[in-house]
């Protein structure tokens, strides 16, 4: 199981890892039931990025991650959960009629 802590400090090596502090962007974690949205944003007093508006998302329950588009994050999340979050509630057999 993920905290968020665990998925800042995942999120800060992916965004900022390998590249000087003048350079590092500004982290962005955004929390939702199955895991966490991970991206950067420029710091109004540092440099501009090329543009890259990856997004990250980590799993809550295995801490896998997979990578998505620059879409917005609710976007991403929507897309996310209809890829891999609702398997358990399809899969449950409905209930018998009384």
């Amino acid at each position: 199981m993920v905290t968020f802590a665990q998925a800042q400090e995942r999120a800060e090596e992916w965004v900022n890892g390998d590249v000087p502090s003048y350079q590092h962007r500004e982290v962005r974690v955004r929390e939702f039931d199955l895991g966490f949205v991970v991206w950067a944003e420029d710091r109004a007093d540092g440099p501009r990025s090329d543009g890259g508006a990856q997004r990250l998302v980590i799993a809550r329950d295995s801490g896998e991650a997979t990578l998505w588009p620059g879409l917005p994050v609710g976007e991403v999340i929507r897309r996310y959960e209809e890829e891999y979050g609702r398997e358990d509630v399809a899969s449950e057999p409905a209930p018998a009629p009384a």
